[in-house]
């Protein structure tokens, strides 16, 4: 008996065609959702890359521009510079303002901080079939010039350094530095400082090694005191002006006189020999051309507290080639206290030494002393190279502020503000990212 095969219904074939059909849209629609996706994660990686490289250029840009804005420079255009340096000034926007409270104002004064916004778009590829828009990358960055702590040191141009077997302490306050480059602060390392000392500059810290704290650098630099600046701006008395008069008996004599003295002048300078002692009374003793040194004595002002205008102030001037130097040696000893309130001239309250902005950068000023020496009061040397040594720490006084072109240490010295004028303290100036 034959047996015949029976073939399959077209509407049997039919149903196996459509299931082959169902797999094929299946696969299409999952592939274009897997390139979709993949798409997406390799566009996502770039835009991170973009957000990355914008926020980066945004740090820059107004990290420079609060620099700017703090050494009176356009902020925009250092801004800018900042950011292509970086390759992404494109879409930069730069604002200056005022930040408080968490909040950047715009065009506010006074102006504190500058924010830097920088945009981009980003054209989705793959990813465009699940957008339909473009991209926005948008990164905002906020820096601010902040006043940080209060300064009992500060070196100009000139730097600041440590050496030898010194020990500074410095209670309270800061120790800057407005040098550039990288010797701003030379030798500030544990053996020499405090290790939570705090140390700001205009430059790099070298051989800043083991402090707790680290030194802040390439700051803004630091202003110089209100009250001390004003100083600059004034006429200091020369020989026949206002009836002014030299005494040329201090130097042979050990006779120094005050200002306030008949208007006379020590055109003679100063020079203490052979443990003698000279004590000053209360006032302002101005050296015309002259030098003072104290050669192993001692040099005091046993009726000076502080008080009023019982205290003393050092004045060198002249003519700008001839103004005199200060020096102490180690094997002197000086007790010396400012007055509040200053006799000859209230731009000198509070103020011991001071040499004539003037002078010829460089003049020197040696201010070390014995173990026992005590400087109280602002000690404010414009364009001196000044080395120190002073301020026992049995005897420190509450009020030791000491600026200088440069500041060299080789010696213990402590110093405190905390008994200082408010006038006569400055603060530095630090630049950090708010927002």
């Amino acid at each position: 008996m034959r047996h015949h095969r029976t073939l399959p219904s077209l509407q049997h074939r039919d149903r196996h065609l459509d299931r082959r059909g169902a797999a094929s849209l299946v696969f299409a629609m999952g592939a274009i959702a897997l390139f979709g996706v993949v798409g997406l994660a390799t566009e996502g990686g770039t835009w991170y890359l973009e957000k990355r490289r914008g926020q980066n250029a945004a740090d820059a840009a107004a990290m420079s521009g609060a620099l700017a804005l703090a050494n009176g420079q356009d902020a925009a255009t250092s801004g800018r510079k900042a950011a292509a340096l970086i390759g992404d000034d494109n879409g930069l926007t730069i604002a200056t303002g005022n930040f408080s409270n968490g909040t950047f104002t715009a065009n506010a004064t006074p102006a504190n901080a500058v924010r830097a916004v920088v945009s981009a778009t980003q054209k989705p590829l793959f990813s465009a079939l699940f957008l339909d828009s473009e991209v926005m990358i948008r990164e905002s960055t906020v820096a601010i010039v902040a006043a940080t702590g209060p300064v009992c040191m500060l070196a100009g141009a000139g730097g600041l350094s440590f050496g030898g077997s010194t020990s500074v302490k410095a209670t309270g306050c800061t120790l800057a530095s407005n040098k550039t480059g990288s010797q701003s602060i030379v030798g500030a390392s544990s053996a020499h400082v405090s290790p939570t000392q705090s140390l700001v500059s205009s430059g790099g810290c070298s051989g800043c090694s083991g402090l707790s704290t680290p030194p802040l650098t390439y700051q803004p630099a630091t202003p110089i005191p209100a009250a001390l600046a004003s100083i600059e701006a004034l006429q200091l008395p020369a020989p026949g002006t206002n009836g002014a008069t030299c005494n040329t008996t201090s130097h042979a004599n050990e006779n120094p006189v005050p200002f306030e003295t008949a208007a006379q002048l020590n055109c003679d300078g100063l020079q203490l020999n052979g443990n003698r002692t000279l004590d000053l009374t209360p006032g302002t003793y101005i050296f015309y051309n002259s030098d003072v040194q104290v050669n192993n004595g001692i040099l005091q002002c046993s009726t000076c507290t502080g008080a009023g205008s019982s205290g003393v102030t050092i004045i060198l001037t002249g003519t700008p080639g001839n103004i005199g130097t200060i020096d102490v040696p180690g094997n002197a000893t000086v007790q010396l206290t400012a007055p509040a309130t200053s006799r000859y001239n209230a731009a000198f309250n509070g103020v011991l030494f001071y040499t004539d902005a003037r002078a010829p950068v460089g003049n020197s000023v040696k201010l070390t002393g014995s173990s026992n020496s005590t400087y109280s009061g602002a000690m404010y040397f414009p364009t001196s190279a000044v080395t120190f040594i002073g301020n026992s720490g049995t005897s420190a006084p509450t009020c030791s502020m000491l600026l200088g072109y440069s500041l060299s240490f080789t010696g213990n010295s402590d110093f405190d503000i905390s008994g200082c004028p408010a006038p006569d303290v400055t603060r530095t100036r630090t630049i950090r990212i708010a927002q």
